[in-house]
């Protein structure tokens, strides 16, 4: 079964293969899945909140993320209920 990479600040939708996050180290991987469409989405996430920054890319930050790959999933046809896996979040400064 194919591997389909996500990159930081990378949202994906797929209904073959294996959605895969790796090389989370500060930021966090969100996994939504629908066991009825067969279809997953993987986001890799750089940081909590937007605030008063406006990034071109929704995917940088949760608050924008997480409403933008809903989107996607809406898209292709794919509504809730999700199973949903979050990994990552270390601190790379220690603290």
């Amino acid at each position: 079964m194919a591997e389909i990479p996500i990159r930081l600040l990378q949202c994906r939708v797929a209904n073959t293969g294996v959605l895969k996050i790796d090389r989370i180290g500060s930021g966090v991987g969100v996994m939504l899945y629908s066991g009825t469409k067969k279809t997953g989405a993987g986001l890799h996430v750089l940081a909590p909140r937007s605030g008063s920054v406006a990034s071109q890319n929704p995917v940088m930050y949760a608050d924008t993320a997480i409403p933008h790959v809903l989107r996607e999933l809406e898209s292709a046809g794919v509504k809730p209920p999700f199973s949903v896996a979050i990994a990552g979040g270390g601190s790379m400064l220690g603290e």
